[in-house]
């Protein structure tokens, strides 16, 4: 087992030989690794390179590399429900993403207000007044979760090379 620190890619060295021995291992076909998905983990891999396809040992390290080098996340906005107290809307300006209604849940509005303040939201009426905030001085906030979930697949790929990530 190869150990890799989370979020940081192993070396090339590193890659290629367990790329190498995953070949011999017979984990690849014909020197090729064969990468399908889900509806759920495209949407993930969205505006990364790593799709449908096969990929030889080079062109994986970039895709991979892609994603886990990727500290940007996706910009959000957010604006208030007119019809409903404590409902919002979090929008992914720039893309063709629908946007995703929250509240009123205490736990949702405090994960999603979390994605807009740079201090902790511990508690429902902070979160309420950081996404009113937001809502009406046009902050953006960042929202990590389709990189979360593109780095699962990562993590997949990395065991199947035998890389344990720690």
């Amino acid at each position: 087992m190869n150990v890799a620190t989370f979020g940081v890619m192993p070396t090339k060295e590193q890659w290629d030989a367990a790329w190498t021995a995953a070949d011999e291992a017979g984990e690849l076909r014909n020197g090729e690794y064969a990468i399908t998905l889900s509806r759920s983990d495209s949407d993930a891999c969205e505006s990364y390179s790593l799709g449908d396809d096969t990929y030889t040992c080079d062109q994986l390290w970039t895709a991979v590399n892609q994603i886990v080098s990727d500290t940007e996340g996706d910009v959000i906005t957010v604006s208030d429900d007119s019809e409903y107290e404590n409902v919002y809307q979090v929008f992914y300006p720039g893309t063709d993403r629908s946007y995703v209604e929250i509240g009123p849940d205490a736990d949702e509005l405090i994960e999603w207000a979390s994605k807009f303040s740079s201090t902790p939201i511990e508690s429902e009426s902070r979160a309420i007044e950081c996404l009113n905030f937001a809502s009406a001085y046009g902050e953006t906030g960042k929202d990590f979760s389709r990189h979360d979930a593109a780095m699962d697949i990562v993590s997949s790929i990395l065991g199947t090379l035998n890389f344990e990530w720690v």
